[in-house]
């Protein structure tokens, strides 16, 4: 990924962030609390289980949540709440992450990338708009929580979930090498292939019930809807 688009990523987000700092800053309002998002990119690529005490990243993706998550935390000295979601996988019917992994099984092929066991931190669309809301109804909900789903999965086990769903047993599974993804995504390849599960355990704790837990029920609800 170059300079420029990282620049990008970074700006877009930091930028926004200051703006609405700033906003709330120089004009009188009624805001009590701010819900912001950030993402699970925040987390270095391991086989524990991560949680939100944890620091960032040293990645790309870390730095950015890390600058994401700064500009926002002004909004405390202004005497208002302040909820920062990481965010996991979004999986919706509207596109994003999930349109990604069909487009390929239209054509029956269930494409798996580098050897399939990298962990994918994922929530349905629901939980996370009820996640949301959640956070804005309850004062107590303040400071950072994760956004995913209680059950991670791998990624074989997303794609053959979604392939079983979509084409019963009529597909193939292909394996798409690392060095075929290096070349065809360069930087952005690391992201693909970097496995993270995390814990939803503290907002869970909070009193918050996922209604879509695993993979099964969360790409049954999307599929048959």
């Amino acid at each position: 990924m170059d300079g420029c688009l990282q620049k990008e990523i970074i700006d877009s987000r930091v930028e926004s962030a200051k703006l609405i700092v700033q906003s709330l800053t120089n004009n009188e309002n009624k805001v009590k609390k701010v819900i912001s998002a950030s993402a699970t990119g925040w987390y270095k690529a391991s086989e524990v289980i991560h949680t939100e005490d944890e620091p960032a990243d040293d990645s790309f993706l870390g730095s950015t949540c890390r600058l994401w998550e700064e500009s926002m935390k002004p909004v405390t000295t202004l005497q208002k709440g302040l909820v920062q979601f990481r965010i996991g996988i979004v999986l919706s019917k509207g596109g994003g992450a999930l349109k990604e992994f069909i487009a390929p099984l239209r054509l029956g092929i269930a494409t798996i990338l580098g050897n399939g066991k990298q962990m994918i931190s994922w929530i349905h669309i629901d939980d996370l708009c009820r996640l949301f809301l959640f956070a804005i109804e309850n004062e107590s909900i303040n400071g950072v929580y994760n956004a995913v789903a209680p059950e991670p999965v791998n990624n074989k086990t997303l794609t053959l979930t979604l392939a079983k769903k979509m084409k019963r047993w009529f597909y193939i599974p292909f394996y798409v090498p690392v060095f075929i993804l290096k070349i065809m995504l360069g930087g952005r390849s690391i992201e693909i292939l970097k496995g993270t599960a995390v814990s939803c355990k503290k907002i869970m704790s909070a009193g918050f019930n996922f209604r879509f837990t695993n993979i099964k029920a969360a790409v049954d609800d999307l599929m048959d809807s």
